[in-house]
């Protein structure tokens, strides 16, 4: 009773804001399983010497030495397993939202604090982030501890060396963690040239020299990082709505987020603190929001992309704000009621429209191994594993971890895709199933072909980031049909006249499809065609063609089918394709040489997709 008697009501929501990020995060640790870029920072850890570290493990990665020097030494100590490599990263996103409280609570107001922490302690961007151990987790925290020294020594003046310090080794932690935390504290650094007091300068300047001279060791590094340009080999260049995508995804993609925040906004106007909305804090926290993004944005346009929603994550916590600046300090009882709605709105939606732990603590490449059906006869079934070279060591690791010694085939054994159909044609002699386990970037074309020769469909799990299929000769019409749209054509002569033949189009918001489902186009024609056809498909806005692919009839000689050479093409339909009502999506067959031929069954289905894909970034529909 003494210890309750101790602290105030106050104390009690906040450490109750801090119970709900903890439980969020640490909800069943020892189930969460590594992503595939914590694979990739443990396998480049795998080193003698230190010096090889950097130069086989830092060197030819996009970020600062931090992570990977940390991960190296701290895995000799507490060992590799998921919980144990984590467990730094969970509590650098606890202890965030502790700062985020702090940091708001003395620079705004304690209603303020409340929603900025209630928030970061229960949407999926902070959460999902904290159990990731990479460098953003890590990169927050140490940002978040540069900014309360900040508001220290310039907003309190409170000039003390300690400040000075922990002020210091937050920066030289943010410049070897990520290069946009870094980003984030020179632009913190920046802003505080315009609130130093003549008897700050000194130690300012010394601390900053700290900073720039423990920095040094590492530009060797930088430069050579540097040399490599940006992540355009995986990462496209931003669109001009990726602001609002972000926002879309950080509120979790939820109108019920989206109506808290337009009520909380309303709140604020009828509650309105005037004298903190046009305050130095808010304006501070402006310029430190959109500052790297338009930074990011920019150098990813006009030089190479770098721009990604994790990125961001340093500068997310002063979005708050900005959206809530101008709201006045609240009684007791509407800070509770104003807490408990954004935790309750978040956590059900995190938990069942995100549903992030059946995402997030389920990896796709344990469920190659997982989802293996034993109960088939070996001497029937077919193991296709689709991964490039850095998932291939993954799905190792967890064949060892389950001593999984089944004779798997790999996709990349297969230069040319005519190599894969005449693969199919051998075994589809012999086998009856076939078990096909793939990442996201697969070509959905291979499902097309796998089911001319396993035309059934037994089952299909889909899983973040991988689809796994098992696929049966037995006929079963009824699973054959199963098409969300179909649309044929009936048999035709392609003529000598035209470059194009006929062809079919869609308007895809109006085609009964959604995002991540798959279209599949198919047709057949003669078997010994030796011209230069192709099959196209092209998605448009009005001129603009938004994709464009094809698959010429000579890269399928093998696939013959009743005596007819089958031709297929896939394309997954992405958002994007569904965000303008006139965007089209056609098919024709190409004839760049004008020659002549038959076309049968020629047909366009719509099937469903794994619409959890992508699922952690996009909505899930």
């Amino acid at each position: 009773m003494n210890f309750l008697k101790k602290h105030t009501q106050q104390e009690y929501l906040f450490w109750l804001i801090l119970i709900i990020a903890f439980s969020l995060r640490f909800f069943d640790l020892f189930k969460i399983p590594f992503t595939h870029d914590e694979f990739s920072t443990l396998f480049r850890t795998n080193f003698n010497s230190f010096n090889e570290l950097i130069e086989k493990g830092v060197k030819i990665d996009a970020h600062p030495a931090g992570l990977q020097v940390f991960v190296y030494y701290y895995k000799q100590v507490f060992g590799t397993s998921e919980w144990a490599i984590k467990m730094p990263f969970l509590l650098f996103g606890l202890l965030s939202v502790y700062l985020v409280f702090n940091i708001y609570r003395n620079w705004f107001n304690l209603t303020i604090a409340y929603v900025a922490a209630a928030f970061m302690a229960s949407i999926q961007f902070t959460v999902m982030y904290s159990q990731i151990a990479r460098p953003y987790s890590s990169g927050l925290f140490f940002v978040l501890v540069s900014v309360f020294c900040w508001g220290k020594l310039f907003l309190e003046k409170k000039n003390t060396v300690k400040y000075y310090f922990f002020y210091a080794l937050s920066g030289v932690l943010c410049l070897y963690n990520h290069h946009f935390s870094a980003l984030m504290f020179a632009l913190i650094s920046f802003t505080a040239l315009f609130f130093l007091s003549k008897n700050q300068v000194l130690k300012f300047i010394i601390s900053s020299i700290v900073v720039v001279l423990l920095y040094l060791p590492h530009i060797h590094v930088f430069l050579a990082q540097l040399s490599l340009g940006g992540l355009s080999e995986w990462l496209n260049k931003p669109t001009p709505y990726f602001l609002s995508d972000y926002l879309k995804y950080v509120f979790q993609f939820s109108y019920a987020n989206l109506i808290l925040i337009s009520g909380l906004l309303l709140f604020s106007v009828f509650s309105f603190n005037k004298k903190l909305f046009f305050s130095k804090q808010t304006l501070i926290f402006f310029s430190w929001f959109f500052a790297p993004f338009l930074i990011g944005y920019f150098y990813s346009v006009y030089r190479a992309p770098v721009l990604q929603y994790s990125v961001l994550i340093f500068s997310f916590p002063f979005l708050f704000g900005v959206l809530f600046s101008g709201l006045k300090e609240q009684r007791f009882v509407i800070n509770v009621i104003l807490v408990f709605m954004i935790v309750l709105t978040n956590v059900f939606v995190l938990i069942f429209q995100r549903r992030h732990y059946e995402l997030f603590n389920q990896s796709c490449y344990e469920h190659f191994i997982l989802d293996f059906p034993k109960e088939i006869d070996q001497e029937k079934l077919v193991t296709m594993f689709d991964v490039e070279y850095s998932h291939k060591k993954i799905v190792n690791f967890y064949m060892h971890k389950y001593k999984f010694n089944q004779k798997i085939q790999w996709m990349e054994q297969f230069q040319k895709v005519d190599e894969f159909v005449q693969f199919l044609q051998h075994v589809s002699k012999t086998k009856k199933y076939f078990y096909y386990a793939s990442v996201f970037d697969a070509d959905p074309i291979y499902v097309q072909l796998i089911r001319d020769y396993f035309p059934t469909i037994k089952f299909q799990h889909n899983y973040y980031t991988g689809t796994i299929y098992l696929f049966s000769t037995q006929k079963n019409n009824k699973q054959q049909s199963k098409y969300l749209f179909e649309k044929n054509l009936p048999r035709f002569f392609a003529d000598s006249v035209s470059e194009y033949s006929k062809g079919m189009e869609i308007h895809i918001p109006n085609s009964g499809a959604k995002p991540m489902d798959i279209v599949d186009f198919s047709l057949t024609t003669n078997r010994n065609y030796t011209g230069g056809a192709q099959l196209v498909s092209a998605i448009q806005l009005g001129d603009s063609v938004l994709d464009w692919r094809s698959t010429p009839f000579d890269s399928l000689k093998s696939n013959v089918i009743n005596g007819r050479r089958a031709v297929h093409l896939s394309v997954q339909l992405h958002e994007n394709y569904f965000k303008h009502p006139n965007i089209v999506l056609k098919t024709y067959v190409w004839k760049s040489l004008k020659d002549t031929f038959s076309v049968f069954d020629y047909q366009l289905k719509i099937r469903k997709g794994n619409n959890k894909l992508f699922g952690l970034f996009y909505p899930i529909y």
